[in-house]
Formats: C-alpha cells, structure tokens, sequence
C-alpha cells in the first residue's frame, strides 16, 4: 500500500467517531456530501476509497542534479535576470528590493529571488495590444501578462524543514510585492501566486520554488467565487469567510493553529485529504496590502503546517495558493477575505471529477484536523 495511503489508514484507525453501514456484511463508513458556500461545488466524503488496490507508485519527475539545478547559488545565469531580491542585512534585519531589468549585478548572497520563467505560460507583451474576437459560439483574447519564478530557498531542497526561518519570512514578503507590481502593472486584471511542490502537483524540478501568473482578464471561475461570496454579503450582510471563521473558532474540531492576527483550519468542504486554510481573524481583502508583521506570523504557521504535513507523509505532493481579491473590484471589499489553501495532492482528480466538478475526498477534515494537531502539539480549546 502506498505511503499515503497508509496515512489515511492510519488516520481512521484512530478517529472512529463517524457512523458507519453495512455493505456485503461489512461494516463501513458511509459517504458524506459537504457543500463549499464560497466555491460553489459539493464535495463526496467517501472514507472507503483508500482502501482501492493501486499498481501506481508516487515517482517524483524532479530528478536534477544540484550540479544542473538553475535555482541554485552561484547558477544565477542559469536564469532569466532577477527581479526582486531579499537577503539578510546585519545579524537580525531583512532587506528587499525590487532590482531593474537593466541592472546586470548579481548578489550572491540572496536568500530568495525572483525572475522571469523562462518557459512562460503567458508572456509579456504589450498591454495596450488589445484584440479579441467572437462569433456566436466562439471566442478569443489577446492575452498578456507575466510569469515569474519565486526561488524560496538556496538550499537544493523541496523540504520545508531544510531551508531557514528567514527564507520562508522572505518568501512572503516577495509574494505581497510581487502581487502589488502586477496589480499596478497596465491592464492587468488578475495575478494567481502559488507554489507546486512534487510531481503530482505539478513540479518539475525539485528546488523548492514558487510562481505568479498576471493576466489581462479575470478567470471565470473567480468571477464566479466574487459573485457568490457578493450575494452572501447582499442577503447576510456578512463575509462568507468572516462567518465561516466564527464557525471553526466556535466548533474547534477542524482547528489546527491559531496566531495573533491568523488562524488555520481545515475547512468544512475540504477538497483534498490533509487540505488546511490560513486567513486572517479579521475582514481583510487584500494578501498585497499586509504588513510586515502580517506576514511574519503567515509565514510561521505555513512553516510548521508544511514541516507537519512533511512529518506526516513524508513524500506528500501539494500545492499552495493565495486567494487575494484583484485590485480592480474594489466593490467586492466587503464580501472577499483573503486566504491561502495548502492542498496536499494525496490522491488524484479522476473521470468524475472531471465529468461534475465535484471532488471525491476519502478524508474528513475534522480527522485532517486532528493529524496535524497531533504533530504539531497544540491544543485549540482557547481562542
């Protein structure tokens, strides 16, 4: 049985308080469907499903060399030129700086970089090229942007707990002004930061590395999501979010961390098996607008929650993504909460997904919940 797999084993050996039924005469847990008030979709709790024989094995497809690895030191022109920098400045203060494309110095004795990608999904080009055309069933858009490269670590590494404190501090400072020039940037509508870490979700090389795509045009999918999140605020007068953290603060299983100004569970619909949030205990649209203090505390608790899951499954798969509302709907401020999802990529997306949008999940959150605090050692019975 595969290592994750044993995982989830493992994980409902221990937390057997579900009701179960019966099937061929066995004993079983029964499915559950959640519905997820922010996205929309419902999502099939069905506990059964790790037990499904599998002839595949997780294979990692990032297997370079650190001889050949472009993202380590002293390999920087192995890259396209940097972009933003951030290092240590004496024996305690962090320095940042956004670094023109015409400057050709190189420091050496960065902690983080950030540079153009080399192989760009979306490539800069002019933003006031503007095209686009419709028929009756169908349609294209000129599109522009950028795609960048966030190197989170010197260290030829994908584990968490082999790169430094200041790395990961550094790392999120380069997120929030990396998202704030993009969002200043002419015509651009929508920037997506995340991070792909292992083959299964998407990684290509193992040093550990993050990315951010800014397009002239807002997905559909998140137009959908501001909608939603718009007509809860105009019936409820609330935040989605805002509501739903009340909740988990509230009820308790699905917590797993609590910080000054952040809290992290794992919510309710949780598409992914060990799938936990981090947002803010109080109403805050935009990632890019945090402070440095902010972000510190962001950039813990992502740190232990990943070094948990590391722990936990050693090999795990995930990816991370930041929720920021775009800076141009501004008339969405009340009703969007910024947020960062760790999606661990324990099992796969198949034909029913695919076919209905809804996520088969073969672990509840409130057992997620309980993993990670168990290896995190914390209590959340204070809020």
């Amino acid at each position: 049985m595969p290592e994750s797999s044993v995982a989830i084993e493992t994980a409902y050996i221990q937390f057997d308080w579900y009701k179960k039924f019966t099937v061929h005469g066995e004993q079983i847990p029964y499915s559950l469907s959640r519905f997820d008030p922010i996205s929309g979709d419902w999502v099939l709790y069905a506990p059964v499903r790790h037990q499904r024989p599998t002839d595949y094995h997780q294979v990692d497809l990032g297997t370079d060399a650190k001889d050949n690895c472009p993202f380590c030191a002293g390999h920087e022109s192995r890259t396209p030129p940097t972009v933003w920098i951030g290092k240590r400045k004496g024996s305690n203060e962090l320095h940042t700086a956004n670094v023109p494309l015409t400057s050709n110095v190189v420091d050496h004795d960065w902690l983080v970089r950030v540079f153009a990608n080399r192989y760009p999904c979306i490539p800069t080009s002019d933003p006031y090229a503007h095209g686009q055309m419709q028929t009756n069933i169908k349609s294209d858009l000129k599109t522009f942007g950028g795609h960048e490269v966030f190197v989170d670590t010197r260290n030829h590494t994908s584990r968490m707990r082999e790169t430094s404190v200041d790395e990961t501090r550094l790392l999120f400072r380069a997120f929030r002004d990396r998202l704030f020039h993009w969002y200043h940037s002419p015509g651009i509508e929508y920037v997506s930061v995340f991070k792909n870490s292992g083959a299964a979700a998407g990684a290509s090389l193992i040093h550990s590395h993050s990315q951010l795509i800014a397009t002239n045009y807002v997905p559909s999918f998140i137009q959908q999501k501001l909608a939603r999140m718009r007509l809860a605020n105009d019936s409820n007068s609330l935040c989605v979010l805002c509501d739903l953290n009340r909740e988990e603060l509230s009820d308790g299983s699905r917590m797993v961390l609590k910080g000054d100004s952040l809290i992290a569970y794992c919510p309710y619909a949780s598409q992914f098996p060990m799938q936990v949030r981090i947002t803010p205990r109080e109403h805050f649209s935009y990632f890019e607008k945090s402070t440095d203090e902010t972000l510190d505390e962001c950039a813990m608790l992502t740190r232990n929650l990943i070094i948990a899951l590391q722990q936990i499954i050693p090999e795990a798969a995930y990816n991370l993504v930041i929720s920021s509302l775009p800076l141009n709907q501004h008339q969405f401020e009340p009703s969007f909460h910024w947020n960062i999802d760790i999606c661990p990529r324990i099992t796969g997306h198949a034909g029913f997904e695919i076919a209905t949008r809804n996520a088969i999940n073969p672990m509840l959150p409130e057992d997620s919940a309980a993993i990670y605090r168990r290896n995190l050692d914390v209590e959340t019975d204070d809020s």
